[in-house]
């Protein structure tokens, strides 16, 4: 008979332990549909709250959030406390129950908080007539985001069962936190996105206008000096010719500047698109190295080719892709040394061509080579003026073409000067 007694024991034993566990898993299913398709932050955790409170028959608490800023924790949503206990207890990590919960990343349980000597303003404590306790850490990712703080007027009041069921739920409510957080800022990064793009719509607007406006009477003084220049207007001295000649120059850099500063907000507004036809890479390179032969061999730099005889046209603008090679190439003879060599070698793969420029000069700086693509930005070791904009400009160009652009300096082949690619993709 006691046997028979004993065997029932273990079996009535069991039987609970299993029922324990289906609640449980009951429980964390119920939380876990309370939560999904919530993705507002405080909805998250009122929800929640709401839950676990029900589950814990009448249990008061809330729930604590780390503000980074500060390094404290505070009540984001609460339940059966007075405002003055939220609104005064923020504690700092490793201070009290709750700042050793979010240290440690281990729960608390207590059966009388009012008797724990580690309770933080236990003024507030006794004020608030709290007993039994418990605390457990919201993670997600082994990052502890906050803690779930649980209290019963009444001692006792919870089981280490209780603790390990909240366990659970924390680790839930953790990764539903981290998710309504990065959605936030996933929303607050888009609205920044939006502004800027706007911004920078209006900047490209008033730059595009101010250039047109400023091109036109510089266009007429121009004209005005080549008049005078060519003695249409009558005689002028060596001194008032040799003046008038650099006033000249100034204003075909002016000139220059505003063309390039007009490309940027053409570019952006997708004039490339609607210029997109089917063209021959290989004459553009061929009509941009003739065009500057004359300039090259003022300064005895050797220019020469390498482009497969049967070569896959490209998709793209011609003016504008003759536009990139005479920005390179001009580049490659500018920063040349005398008697120095450039070569314009294309190569074409299954999925684009790739067209470089490679040169035997000065190079660019190793600090200067992530910034090389930036508007207005020059390398440190150019003395020449220019408006900084060519490669800016280039890459643009290239961009909207949906290839790509990059360089090399000093040229891994040659161990001096740079080498510039471009790739373009042989598909429309």
């Amino acid at each position: 008979m006691e046997l028979v007694s004993l065997d029932n024991m273990e079996i009535e034993k069991e039987a609970g332990e299993a029922e324990r566990r289906y609640s449980e898993i009951l429980t964390l299913s119920r939380v876990s549909a309370a939560l999904s398709g919530l993705w507002d932050l405080d909805a998250i955790l009122n929800v929640a709250l709401a839950n676990v409170l029900d589950i814990m028959n009448g249990a008061i608490g809330g729930i604590l959030l780390l503000d980074e800023k500060t390094n404290t924790l505070y009540y984001r949503v609460h339940r059966g406390l007075s405002t003055r206990y939220v609104q005064e207890m923020r504690i700092r990590q490793g201070e009290g129950i709750a700042g050793s919960v979010i240290q440690s990343g281990e729960a608390i349980l207590l059966e009388d908080i009012s008797q724990d000597p580690r309770a933080t303003h236990p003024d507030l404590v006794s004020a608030e007539g709290l007993k039994a306790f418990m605390s457990v850490p919201l993670r997600a990712r082994d990052k502890v985001l906050g803690v779930l703080n649980i209290a019963s007027r009444m001692p006792h009041r919870f089981t280490t069962n209780d603790m390990h069921l909240l366990y659970a739920i924390g680790d839930q409510l953790g990764v539903a936190i981290e998710q309504a957080k990065l959605k936030e800022r996933l929303k607050t990064d888009r609205k920044e996105i939006a502004k800027l793009e706007e911004e920078k719509s209006s900047f490209l607007s008033f730059l595009g206008m101010a250039a047109h406006d400023l091109k036109a009477p510089l266009t007429a003084i121009q004209s005005y000096l080549w008049v005078i220049l060519g003695g249409f207007s009558g005689p002028i001295s060596d001194k008032q010719k040799n003046m008038l000649e650099r006033c000249s120059i100034r204003i075909t850099e002016l000139l220059k500047l505003i063309s390039d500063l007009l490309d940027i907000p053409r570019i952006e507004a997708g004039q490339v698109l609607q210029e997109i036809t089917e063209v021959s890479i290989s004459k553009i390179i061929e009509k941009c190295c003739d065009d500057l032969s004359s300039v090259a061999k003022e300064k005895g730099i050797t220019v020469s080719t390498e482009i497969p005889k049967s070569l896959s046209k490209v998709y793209g603008s011609v003016t504008r892709l003759q536009q990139v090679m005479t920005n390179l190439v001009s580049n490659a003879i500018a920063y040349n040394v005398p008697d120095g060599e450039i070569k314009v070698r294309v190569i074409e793969s299954e999925h684009d061509v790739k067209v470089e420029v490679l040169d035997t000069g000065i190079g660019i700086p190793a600090r200067d080579l992530p910034r090389i693509f930036e508007e207005f930005f020059r390398a440190s070791n150019v003395a020449s003026k220019g408006t900084g904009l060519g490669l800016a400009i280039t890459r643009r160009i290239i961009n909207a073409h949906g290839g790509r652009i990059w360089v090399e300096s000093p040229c891994l082949e040659t161990g001096k000067g740079s080498k510039f690619t471009f790739s373009l993709p042989t598909g429309i």
